[in-house]
């Protein structure tokens, strides 16, 4: 879910093979490629980026993608489900989640309230 170009693909394959595209739920994740409650200080940097590029990237591409399909059709829900670490703030899931949530909120604004 880190590259672009598959995350579009899929998109796209979704609009050709079931028409306007309303609705994504965004739920794809690597879990514990970083174990919980890691001191920062004894976090592998290519364990921390893989991570990120999976779970936070990942949404990215699929709320950017998507919400051309759903803006076409005049509007759509996104559901970016998020660790409860992002209420939490326990581990290095923390930001991922909120950031997921994050993203969700700025596209509902971003598209005068089509985008939910």
């Amino acid at each position: 879910m880190s590259a672009e170009a598959d995350v579009a693909g899929v998109v796209a394959l979704a609009e050709t093979e079931f028409g306007l595209l309303d609705i994504v739920h965004n739920n794809a994740a690597a879990m514990h490629l970083i174990p919980k409650d890691r001191p920062v200080a004894d976090c592998d940097v290519e364990y921390w980026d893989l991570t990120m590029a999976i779970n936070l990237r990942g949404q990215m591409l699929v709320c950017k993608h998507a919400v051309l399909g759903m803006i076409r059709c005049g509007g759509g829900s996104i559901i970016n489900t998020s660790s409860a670490a992002a209420l939490a703030g326990t581990d290095a899931d923390c930001l991922r989640s909120v950031e997921g949530r994050r993203l969700t909120e700025l596209e509902h604004a971003a598209h005068e309230h089509r985008i939910r």
